[in-house]
């Protein structure tokens, strides 16, 4: 709806509107709890525990990940994986054999890495103050471009190879990938830590730290319209093309348009600050609330349309109408419906747990010390 379709492309390039981390990474201190729950201790196989969130074993691999170091970055997408290290090895592997194409080292330890991403014949590594273009069939670098400012968020970047950043300093900055030059820079109050969303082509949505709430024309960096918040965000802000779903520290959920005067559209209040990652399907935007549980809210209305209590993680997956949500440890099973508990499955601890689609998609269980898996729906 709204053009998200015709967006799709774009949005993939860098992961759009995942969670900061990319994938629900950190775990509960406790599992959740009722239900069964099928331990990495128990009998049972890590082949049996994926078969009962109804996925069956596709292929295993392995990349080199260097002594002491984990695996910090992973990508899916529909022909290829790619996988970089705490130190900055990027590698590139097969996604219907798990086979590793190639590695290549990027940059020192020290460097800091944002993003990993893909534009037009180019695979795309982000560090915090430069970009790195690779040749997708060997590895080569064939471009390294500086850019204005540091930044500290993952890009988004549209069909003309504008690529938009959040800084530490409380700006908002564009980079043109193919001239390899920086554009334009807009000023907020704070810093920018959730990654700025791709609304149209031509339209991005930022959120601050200190609750600057802003949509900027992507091509002259003029701001189209705002509003504000009373706190910032720990994860990153989601939109169906035309609306800006913002999960916040202020203990509200928020939905603003990002066409016309009147902005906000609705509010839920909720009891703490929410730090988990909003996922938009299907009219509805799924997140957990905490001292309530996973909630499932009407996009139109604002109302819940149901609360599984003591659920709590991101929604990872939906496959034969169920959902997957995963906080980092244990893989609940919930009916789409009515959000009642099918099941819980601990997979034990994992560098990423992740999907190339939402719907019915390909999941890659990655260990730290770069053990990847490829599971296919049953």
């Amino acid at each position: 709806m709204y053009g998200v379709l015709a967006l799709a492309a774009c949005l993939a390039l860098f992961g759009g509107c995942a969670s900061k981390n990319a994938t629900s990474t950190s775990a509960s201190d406790d599992a959740a709890t009722g239900g069964d729950v099928a331990t990495a201790s128990g009998d049972q196989s890590s082949y049996d525990r994926y078969r009962d969130l109804g996925y069956r074993l596709d292929w295993k691999s392995y990349i080199v990940v260097g002594r002491g170091n984990t695996v910090t970055h992973f990508r899916a997408f529909d022909d290829a994986l790619l996988a970089q290290d705490s130190g900055n090895v990027l590698s590139f592997l097969a996604t219907d054999t798990g086979a590793v194409r190639w590695s290549t080292d990027l940059a020192g330890d020290l460097t800091r890495f944002v993003g990993l991403g893909r534009y037009r014949e180019r695979v795309v590594s982000a560090s915090q103050s430069e970009l790195f273009l690779l040749d997708p069939k060997t590895g080569d670098l064939r471009d390294r471009q500086k850019y204005s400012s540091i930044v500290n968020t993952r890009p988004v970047v549209n069909s003309n190879g504008i690529a938009i950043f959040g800084t530490p300093t409380g700006r908002v900055a564009a980079h043109n990938v193919l001239a390899g030059y920086g554009m334009w820079a807009y000023g907020v109050s704070g810093a920018v830590t959730a990654s700025p969303v791709l609304i149209q082509d031509d339209l991005v949505g930022v959120v601050s730290d200190k609750g600057d709430v802003i949509f900027i024309d992507v091509r002259s960096g003029s701001a189209r319209g705002g509003a504000k918040i009373y706190g910032g965000v720990d994860n990153n802000p989601v939109t169906d093309g035309r609306y800006l779903y913002i999960a916040s520290r202020d203990q509200s959920i928020w939905c603003f348009d990002s066409y016309g005067r009147d902005a906000l559209q609705w509010r839920i209040r909720t009891q703490a600050p929410i730090t988990g990652q909003p996922v938009l399907h299907d009219g509805r935007l799924f997140v957990a609330i905490p001292g309530e549980g996973f909630t499932a809210v009407d996009t139109r209305s604002g109302l819940r349309d149901w609360v599984a209590p003591d659920v709590d993680g991101d929604l990872l997956a939906v496959h034969d109408d169920n959902l997957v949500v995963w906080n980092g440890k244990v893989a609940t099973i919930l009916d789409g419906r009515r959000g009642s508990v099918v099941d819980r499955i601990e997979l034990g601890h994992l560098a990423f747990l992740t999907t190339d689609k939402l719907v019915d998609g390909a999941l890659y269980a990655v260990q730290p010390d770069g053990a990847i898996a490829r599971y296919v729906p049953r």
